[in-house]
């Protein structure tokens, strides 16, 4: 007689760590590096909670009370009709906040922005370029991806969208299928998310353009773009949403005012998105077959807006990725990195510092990432205010959706915000007079009882009203000063 002895059955968990590290020995290098990104976005999280952050909290907050058609919450501006294009970014902002507070706030900001480069990064390796080609462009591109990427603000969400709809693109510019009807509802949600929607349906625009030279045609891309265009005025505003776009891309004003509206200019800082576009019009002038002549254009597109405005760099860095990766591939040889312990302790590495970054995120609590904006600063000038019912503030706009959030009180007697779009040129001309202390430039402080000024940035002004009779110092830190009227 014989006995069977059963199997045991196979250790699962083993079986998960053998895949784990099979995929680390492979593309170790290319989680190494979104990694250590995503690692350095969690460190840099109190300097990355910015005046954008405090707008999309408040205006969530108005729009979770109000509804989506919410009054002007400015001194300045106070009774116009608020376009706020990005309500549903602002909504889902506040949403996360009122579940988990700032914290959980940056930790889903940073996952959304860093969750995308990692699509990106997927995207390409998909397309069968090698992890070390694909490390070069994520490290050449490091700089254009922060640019929107690092600050905790409503842009961060539209980032998977964007590889999203250049990835249907791509497709259907190699092989033309229905599948890339899929962009217009990614164009319909991002239409109601952020302003960039402009991004989306430009590439939409140019890919029908190139594909209408196809015989036959014409008819299935004069469809696509048309569709693209109608979608992305679908918000609840209606066809006031075109004011809103004229009063930020087409505001000469607003973008001599707001730096990232303004043109890239070679500088320290900015070099290495310089040297991106550089090599971004060398590797297309080089592989025009290799990439197609959507590619081509996409990514020639992508280096003008870069060029255009500093805040569109990271439409250059994305897409580099992307659409790049065949091409560099070819001239570095189609080489992988074949020492797969150097892959897996990159990938373990930058693993680990992501992790570590996030526990000491969680750790240090919500006060370690609001440590540059002084709590006792806000309480002074709620207090005062309130003591006085004619008070306005006139404040750095670094602070001034901050103070409103904190202090609702504040609400309507704060001269303007973040939401630079809600003023008229001529106020935008007074705030500029103001920080630059030209001309009769204390006009803006007119009718206003207190007055916030952000340090350094405003350190000539924090001189100029010391010496002021008119006005006397109630608070000053490291990063803000409080004046009231005597």
């Amino acid at each position: 007689m014989t006995v069977e002895i059963a199997a045991a059955p196979p250790d699962r968990a083993a079986s998960r760590t053998a895949r784990f590290a099979a995929v680390l020995k492979r593309d170790g290098l290319l989680i190494g590096l979104v990694g250590v990104l995503a690692g350095i976005s969690l460190a840099r999280l109190a300097v990355e909670v910015t005046q954008d952050t405090w707008l999309s909290l408040l205006a969530g907050r108005t729009i979770s009370h109000d509804g989506i058609h919410p009054a002007s919450l400015t001194w300045w501006s106070l009774g116009r009709r608020w376009i706020d294009q990005q309500w549903l970014a602002h909504l889902a902002f506040y949403g996360v906040y009122a579940v988990g507070g700032l914290v959980l706030l940056c930790l889903a900001g940073v996952a959304t922005s860093m969750g995308a480069l990692a699509a990106a990064v997927a995207y390409a390796r998909r397309r069968g370029a090698t992890a070390r080609t694909i490390g070069w462009l994520v490290a050449v591109s490091a700089l254009s991806v922060f640019v929107g990427a690092g600050n905790i603000r409503t842009q961060i969400l539209v980032l998977p969208l964007f590889v999203a709809v250049l990835a249907l693109l791509v497709a259907d510019a190699q092989r033309p299928t229905r599948r890339v009807f899929l962009v217009l509802p990614v164009i319909l949600l991002w239409a109601n998310l952020h302003g960039s929607v402009v991004v989306p349906v430009a590439l939409v625009l140019l890919r029908a353009a190139v594909g209408s030279f196809r015989p036959g045609a014409r008819l299935r891309h004069g469809a696509l773009a048309a569709a693209a265009v109608i979608v992305s005025l679908a918000t609840p505003y209606g066809t006031d949403i075109f004011g809103y776009y004229h009063r930020t891309l087409l505001n000469p004003s607003f973008h001599s005012f707001v730096g990232e509206w303004r043109p890239l200019s070679l500088g320290l800082r900015t070099a290495p998105i310089y040297i991106l576009a550089c090599v971004s019009v060398w590797l297309v002038a080089r592989h025009v077959g290799r990439l197609g002549m959507f590619a081509v254009l996409a990514q020639l597109l992508f280096v003008l807006l870069a060029f255009s405005a500093v805040r569109n760099a990271v439409w250059l860095g994305f897409g580099s990725i992307m659409l790049l990766a065949p091409a560099l591939d070819s001239e570095l040889r189609h080489r992988e990195l074949e020492n797969r312990r150097i892959n897996l302790l990159i990938g373990l590495g930058g693993s680990a510092f992501a992790f570590l970054a996030c526990l000491a995120v969680i750790s240090s609590g919500a006060s370690a990432l609001t440590r540059g904006f002084g709590s006792a600063a806000g309480d002074v000038v709620a207090t005062s205010v309130a003591a006085d019912p004619g008070g306005r503030v006139l404040a750095d706009e670094r602070f001034a959706d901050w103070l409103m959030f904190e202090h609702p009180s504040l609400v309507g007697r704060v001269a303007y915000d973040a939401s630079f779009e809600q003023l008229t040129s001529k106020q935008v001309g007074r705030i500029i007079r103001w920080k630059d202390m030209i001309g009769n430039w204390n006009a803006a402080a007119r009718g206003a009882t207190v007055i916030v000024l952000s340090l350094p940035n405003d350190r000539r002004l924090v001189a100029a009203y010391r010496s002021d009779r008119s006005v006397r110092m109630a608070y000053r830190d490291k990063r803000l000063a409080v004046f009231l009227r005597r």
